[in-house]
C-alpha cells in the first residue's frame, strides 16, 4: 500500500464511520423496504476510496443520504467534515443539494443556509457569503452569527461604514459594547483622508472615533498629524502626549513624532522634560526611550542617550556590551557624543534582522505597527517587541571547541 493510499483511507475513514453510524440507523427501515440496494452504494463507495476515487465516492454517499426528516443531520455532519478538511467545493454541493429540497422545515433551511454561507466564505466567495449572511441577521437564532461574520467579511474588504453598521447592530442585538471597534473603524477612514489630504473630512471621522473611545491611542496619533498637516504644532505635542500617557509601549512609534513637533515649535527643551516625566511614571519607560531613540537616530536629546546607557546596563542580551565600549573608547559611551553615535548605529544593525512588533494575543510578528493582527483579526493587540542581543559571533562556546591562534 502506497503511502499517499494510506493517507487517502486515513482522512476517509470518519466519512466511512459516518455513513456507517447512518446505515445501521437506517438498517431496521432498510430491511422492510430493499435496503440491500443501500448497503450495495455503501460498499461500493468504500470501494472507491480504496481506489482512490474520492470523487465518485462522494456521489454515491450524496446519492445514498436521502434526505428526510432523519438523515439532514447527517448531510450537515458530512458538509461540516469537507470544509474542516479544506474540500470546500463538496461542501458546497452538499448544503446546495439540501436546500434544494422541498422538505426542509424553517429550522433546517435556516441551518442550510448558514452552513452554506461559511463554506462561501471559507472558499473567498465574500459577495455570496455576504447575501446569505444578511438573510440570516433576520433570524434570531444566527442574528449574532451572522452580524459576526458581515463584520468579518467588511472588514476584509476594507468596507469601514457597512463594518460601523454591522458592530452597531451587534452591539444592539447582544448588548456589548462595539465601541472599541468602531473607534478603530473611524481611525481607518480618517487615515485615509489623510493620505487624500482631505483634512476637513478626517477631523470628522476623528471626532467621531474619539467619541466612541476617548483614550485611543491611534485616534490620539492621527489627531496630532492632523495637527501638523494644519500648521498646529502645539495642539499636536499635546494629542501625543495625550498617547504616551494612555499607552507607554507605543512610545516608540510616538516620541519621533513628538520630537519633531517640539523641534517645529521652537521648545526643544520641552521634550526632554516629557521624556523625564515618562521615566518618573513609568518603569517600562526607560526601554521604550532608549529603544525610539536607537531606531530613529534624529532624535537628539540628552535624556534619550542616558536612557539608552541605562538600557544598555541592564539588557540581559547586552550584558558587557557597555563596559565594552568605555574598555575600547576610554569613557563611558554617554560622555562622548561620538561614541554614543557609534554606539546607536551599531544597535540599529542589530535591531535590523529581529521582528520589531508582536500580537499580544496570538504571537504573530511584523516588521512594522499594524492596528489589526492578520493572523488573529484583533484590534490594537500588536505592539513593539524588541530584544537586542549581541550576535552569537561574539559569544563563542567555550568547550568542545579548538582555539587556534
Amino acid at each position: 500500500m502506497t503511502a499517499e493510499l494510506f493517507l487517502l483511507i486515513l482522512l476517509a475513514l470518519p466519512l466511512a464511520l459516518l455513513l456507517g453510524w447512518l446505515l445501521g440507523r437506517r438498517g431496521r427501515a432498510g430491511r422492510r423496504s430493499g435496503g440491500s440496494g443501500m448497503r450495495a452504494d455503501y460498499y461500493q463507495g468504500l470501494n472507491y476510496l480504496l481506489e482512490e476515487q474520492p470523487d465518485k465516492a462522494i456521489e454515491v454517499f450524496i446519492r445514498m443520504v436521502e434526505v428526510d426528516s432523519s438523515t439532514v443531520e447527517t448531510h450537515f455532519a458530512l458538509g461540516s467534515l469537507f470544509r474542516r478538511r479544506g474540500e470546500v467545493d463538496r461542501a458546497i454541493r452538499i448544503h446546495q443539494n439540501l436546500i434544494a429540497r422541498p422538505n426542509l422545515n424553517r429550522n433546517q433551511r435556516h441551518q442550510a443556509l448558514f452552513a452554506l454561507a461559511e463554506d462561501y466564505m471559507r472558499a473567498g466567495l465574500l459577495d455570496r457569503a455576504e447575501s446569505l449572511f444578511l438573510e440570516l441577521t433576520d433570524v434570531r437564532a444566527y442574528m449574532e452569527s451572522a452580524l459576526s461574520r458581515l463584520i468579518s467579511i467588511y472588514e476584509q474588504q476594507k468596507d469601514w461604514d457597512q463594518a460601523i453598521l454591522m458592530a452597531r447592530k451587534l452591539e444592539l442585538a447582544t448588548g456589548h459594547p462595539q465601541n472599541d471597534r468602531a473607534a478603530q473603524y473611524y481611525c481607518e477612514l480618517a487615515e485615509a483622508r489623510l493620505n487624500e489630504r482631505d483634512l476637513r473630512q478626517a477631523r470628522r471621522y476623528l471626532k467621531r472615533a474619539e467619541m466612541f473611545d476617548r483614550r485611543n491611542v491611534r485616534a490620539a496619533m492621527l489627531r496630532a498629524r492632523l495637527m501638523r498637516e494644519e500648521g498646529n504644532p502645539r495642539s499636536g505635542i499635546r494629542s501625543l502626549r495625550r498617547a504616551l500617557e494612555t499607552d507607554v509601549s507605543l512610545a516608540l512609534e510616538v516620541l519621533p513624532s513628538l520630537y519633531r513637533l517640539f523641534q517645529e515649535s521652537s521648545q526643544g527643551e520641552g521634550f526632554s522634560m516629557v521624556l523625564e516625566d515618562l521615566r518618573t511614571a513609568s518603569d517600562d519607560a526607560v526601554s521604550q526611550i532608549a529603544l525610539a531613540a536607537i531606531v530613529d537616530p534624529d532624535i537628539k536629546d540628552p535624556v534619550a542617550e542616558a536612557c539608552i546607557a541605562q538600557y544598555l546596563r541592564g539588557a540581559p542580551g547586552l550584558k558587557g556590551f557597555t563596559e565594552l565600549v568605555e574598555l575600547l573608547t576610554g569613557q563611558p559611551p554617554e560622555d562622548s557624543e561620538q561614541s554614543m553615535q557609534s554606539l546607536r548605529h551599531a544597535l540599529q544593525r542589530l535591531l535590523e534582522a529581529a521582528p520589531k512588533y508582536r500580537c499580544n494575543e496570538c504571537g504573530f510578528t511584523a516588521r512594522h505597527l499594524l492596528w489589526q493582527c492578520p493572523s488573529c483579526k484583533s484590534w490594537n493587540s500588536i505592539r513593539p517587541h524588541y530584544e537586542i542581543s549581541l550576535p552569537h559571533v561574539l559569544n563563542p562556546p567555550t568547550s568542545g571547541m579548538e582555539i587556534r591562534r
